[in-house]
């Protein structure tokens, strides 16, 4: 499942070493997690590039094969900042990582926001303005865990003082589990449209190599 076991061996997880346990833990944890993450499960992730068939875009296939090698939580960043300015508009500013980047709660709003179904709307509608007005950094965080749990996303657990304190990988993870969930990519907004047969076949084609 591609873990790293250099330097751990059977008696070190028989002996319950803490660090190297832990650090094998994730390891599987992140490869289930992340294992949808790519053009071959969701090939409408082509839409995280520009439109159009110039370099660079939906339709050159080099761009395509740039995003199909790329690690998944480097697609899942594209993504995040994909729906969040989405939701958010041009004012968004790109974030880099997910720990300080999403430690404030307001990538959070605007990617459930942006996700969320058309049926389920309603219960994100007004997300970014109440997390934007809250100043108490747990009840943020508890905000979008309501949010999410609203919306079906059951799939990580994470608790809102690993958000407040800006933990890469739990967050990274709970990420995931959005994108898992809700990757939004198809079925809503104007990206329904643009993900057309010719765009799903490129893809296709990338990812058979």
């Amino acid at each position: 499942i591609g873990c790293r076991v250099v330097n751990i061996g059977p008696d070190d997880v028989m002996a319950g070493a803490p660090h190297l346990v832990l650090g094998l833990l994730w390891q599987i944890v992140k490869a289930a997690i992340m294992a949808s993450i790519n053009l071959k499960q969701h090939p409408e992730l082509a839409l995280l590039l520009p439109e159009g068939g110039g370099e660079g875009g939906q339709g050159d296939v080099e761009a395509l094969k740039a995003l199909n090698n790329l690690a998944p939580e480097k697609v899942l960043m594209k993504w995040v900042n994909f729906q969040a300015a989405k939701a958010c508009g041009p004012t968004f500013t790109p974030i880099s990582n997910f720990g300080t980047g999403l430690k404030d709660c307001s990538v959070y709003s605007y990617v459930l926001k942006a996700v969320a179904p058309e049926e389920q709307e309603e219960v994100v509608a007004d997300l970014p303005a109440k997390v934007a007005a809250e100043a108490d950094s747990l009840a943020r965080a508890q905000l979008v865990l309501d949010a999410a749990g609203a919306l079906g996303v059951t799939q990580f657990k994470i608790m809102a003082e690993d958000i407040a304190k800006g933990n890469d990988k739990l967050n990274m993870g709970f990420m995931a589990a959005i994108f898992n969930k809700l990757p939004g990519l198809s079925g809503n907004g104007v990206e329904a449209s643009a993900f057309n047969p010719a765009l799903a076949s490129s893809a296709a084609e990338v990812v058979a190599g």
